[in-house]
């Protein structure tokens, strides 16, 4: 496309001083640098979200970070579920994505394909234990085979997504107990007093109803099913080779148990079980590597801006 207008929106973390330790900003200065790049692109930006429509009558382009909605011209982007792997979408993100309704073909990915690239995720992420956000070192035994719920930022927007809320999915998880062992883990960015409160007055281990703040991948590999409504843990569980059970809508499901009623939980919790592996990487390869873009990649910018010139 020759001669294209492509506004930026610069996030609060983007304009922030330099010694803030924020991954986004590496992908943000090489977005960047690619629009400075490129002699048939004229790169503007704002520091808030503008949609092309707010430009007319000249065709601009937009890029914008965290938001919803589709119209032409426009992807918004977002950090997706491993570090370095980002979301470029023309309707938002998790469950409002169009990645969300995009159909999963596991026939167009070879297994042998599948197992090179899900190698090169494990070793990255999976082996040295690294996941979205810093965890804690290890300090409590989590019970073998038990449900792990995890739990999502109070009132966060994606929770409007939920099939189940939050009260319901965990009265359902909870119900199990004591037969089974409930393990309950806050999300790391929870910032509600109250909420957190009312969790932790859970803990009752004679009960077998047990909230902790042990690393994910240890909690993941603990349970016999992973329980949550479109948190990332669902996907690194997938990867991890668990069984997950999704209360909502997301950009990852193609895979999980999806329950949207408490009955539907019910016979989720009975019956859940893993994906098949081969499966389970080829669908990994298909959203890690095709639906969202990583900023290790060669010529990831490149992709982002063909994408952009599409919509």
């Amino acid at each position: 496309m020759a001669g294209w207008r492509v506004n930026l929106h610069y996030p609060w973390w983007a304009r922030t001083r330099p010694e803030r330790d924020d991954p986004r900003r590496g992908m943000f200065g090489a977005l960047e640098a690619a629009l400075l790049a490129r002699e048939d692109i004229r790169s503007t930006g704002s520091t808030v979200a503008v949609r092309p429509g707010a430009f007319a009558p000249e065709r601009v382009w937009t890029l914008n970070f965290h938001g919803t909605g589709r119209g032409p011209r426009n992807l918004f982007y977002k950090e997706a579920y491993l570090p370095g792997f980002y979301s470029f979408d023309p309707a938002g993100y998790s469950g409002w994505s169009a990645n969300a309704g995009l159909r999963f073909d596991p026939a167009a990915i070879s297994a042998d394909e599948a197992g090179r690239y899900f190698d090169g995720l494990a070793q990255r992420f999976l082996i040295p234990g690294v996941s979205k956000y810093a965890q804690p070192a290890p300090q409590a035994e989590i019970p073998a085979g038990c449900i792990f719920v995890a739990l999502q930022v109070p009132r966060d927007k994606v929770l409007t997504l939920a099939d189940l809320d939050t009260h319901a999915m965990l009265a359902g998880c909870l119900s199990r107990a004591p037969r089974e062992p409930v393990v309950i883990k806050l999300h790391p960015r929870s910032r509600d007093p109250q909420f957190e409160a009312q969790v932790r007055a859970l803990h009752d281990p004679a009960g077998h109803v047990h909230v902790l703040d042990e690393p994910i991948d240890a909690l993941i590999a603990a349970a016999r099913v992973t329980v949550c409504i479109n948190s990332g843990v669902g996907i690194e569980a997938q990867l991890r080779g668990g069984a997950v059970i999704t209360c909502g809508a997301s950009d990852y499901g193609a895979l999980t148990r999806r329950a949207r009623t408490p009955a539907e939980l019910e016979a989720a919790l009975d019956t859940a079980a893993p994906p098949d592996p081969d499966l389970m990487r080829r669908h990994a390869t298909w959203l890690f590597r095709d639906v969202f873009v990583d900023d290790t990649a060669p010529g990831w910018t490149d992709k982002v801006l063909d994408r952009l010139a599409a919509t």
